[in-house]
């Protein structure tokens, strides 16, 4: 369990809320006032997610990459990377708040892009944050090739390139709405000929998170 790595008293906080009522950081302050008692101020917060990133992120990454091994049977297999754009609400933009293509719609106001990586179920493995104009097809490699290669993930090159076999297929296809079936019907071949039958159990459309794009970069 991640508390018994950190012993943290804000990060219990941050967690519980997140699981039992997810909502904004002053909201959460809130929350945690009236439902448990707990009077913590809204700097300490965004304070301690400052130190999250910048101290406790690769200890976190390891607990959650090893409790979704131990739930997955001992084997990840398969990564799915997810991007999205947070945009803040000021006009003044730094070294990584900067102006780009909102997902929000927001253009005009500084953002970030934020890179998600789960595994088959949705369990999340970890995250990166790249400048807010920065093409979200390149951050796509060099995340999952690192992540691959810290956690020693065997078989994630087989289903590397079953989801490039997919892309490249995809765009391919004259028109925009691509050529989906047949783009998956290959796909699933390639899998199945590289880990035989149980690739059929892989079900890659259950792994599509709600309000999020998968990713799609250009060749």
């Amino acid at each position: 369990m991640v508390f018994d790595k950190i012993n943290d008293d804000i990060l219990k906080h941050i967690v519980v809320s997140r699981i039992s009522q997810p909502q904004s950081k002053a909201a959460t302050v809130d929350y945690l006032k009236s439902y448990f008692d707990e009077d913590i101020k809204l700097h300490k917060i965004y304070r301690y997610l400052d130190k999250l990133n910048d101290n406790q992120k690769d200890t976190i990454q390891k607990i959650s990459v090893e409790h979704t091994r131990k739930v997955l049977g001992g084997k990840i297999g398969v990564v799915f990377y997810y991007v999205t754009t947070l945009y803040f609400e000021t006009d003044h933009s730094d070294n990584l708040r900067k102006n780009g293509f909102s997902k929000d719609g927001k253009h005009s106001l500084p953002q970030i892009v934020l890179g998600l990586l789960v595994s088959d179920g949705g369990y999340p493995l970890a995250y990166s944050i790249h400048e807010g104009n920065k093409y979200e097809g390149h951050t796509m490699i060099p995340v999952v090739k690192d992540f691959a290669e810290r956690f020693d993930l065997k078989d994630f090159e087989i289903f590397y390139y079953a989801a490039l076999v997919h892309l490249v297929f995809v765009k391919i296809h004259p028109f925009q709405d691509g050529n989906g079936r047949s783009a998956r019907l290959l796909e699933k071949w390639f899998l199945i000929e590289k880990i035989g039958e149980k690739a059929t159990d892989v079900q890659l459309e259950k792994n599509i998170l709600p309000k999020t794009q998968r990713l799609l970069f250009k060749y």
